[in-house]
């Protein structure tokens, strides 16, 4: 059986947190804005994110009238001030290079939209030799057609690794076999929301390697 490990982006594999600190400072420096004026809208905190248009800062800048130009340079203000520093979280590489070491396909499965994940994957260099997919609708609709697309003629087993309990959300059941894999460090956007069942919790990411065999080839 080929085991294909997606790993979630923000705040699973990528400190999230610390970025937008990071993120907003310079535009409250550059642009004036302040954190309340970024919030993202309510109706977007509410129920299930998957089930709605994903959030894109740069969006959200336009809408305040902020010009395109203006946006580029926010863009390199931002990199500028970030100084070459990774915002990776330190055990995603342990997961990594383990899984490297049993002959794992790695995937980074991010929701949102390409502008701004790929733009916070410029902060995340450790990673950047992973295939970086950005879905916009429910993991299980992406898995699904990835496995369509990719693995019809395989037996193959899909681990998805991810924070957000929303992500577990709807059928994997495209013909492979499925495992999920909860992180909850403590402290973070979504630690307070239950794990789903039939659904693991972990603490650590590198917990993933004692619950995943060598690939069988």
């Amino acid at each position: 059986m080929k085991t294909t490990v997606f790993i979630d982006f923000d705040r699973t594999a990528f400190d999230t947190k610390r970025f937008i600190e990071v993120q907003n400072q310079v535009i409250k420096d550059h642009l004036g804005f302040d954190r309340d004026e970024l919030r993202m809208p309510e109706d977007v905190l509410k129920g299930n994110i998957h089930d709605k248009p994903p959030y894109n800062l740069f969006e959200h800048l336009r809408a305040l009238q902020v010009e395109e130009q203006k946006l580029e340079e926010l863009k390199l203000a931002v990199i500028h001030h970030a100084g070459g520093d990774s915002f990776i979280h330190p055990d995603v590489l342990e997961l990594v290079d383990g899984l490297e070491a049993r002959n794992v396909t790695i995937r980074i499965l991010t929701y949102g939209v390409d502008e701004y994940q790929f733009f916070k994957r410029e902060f995340a260099p450790e990673l950047k030799h992973l295939d970086f997919y950005v879905t916009s609708g429910r993991k299980s609709v992406f898995l699904n057609q990835y496995y369509a697309e990719f693995s019809p003629d395989l037996l193959s087993r899909f681990v998805l690794v991810d924070d957000n309990p929303d992500s577990f959300t709807g059928q994997f059941n495209a013909g492979y076999d499925f495992l999920g894999l909860r992180i909850n460090r403590g402290g973070d956007a979504y630690d307070a929301f239950p794990t789903p069942d039939g659904i693991i919790q972990i603490k650590h990411l590198p917990d993933v390697l004692e619950l995943i065999p060598k690939n069988e080839l």
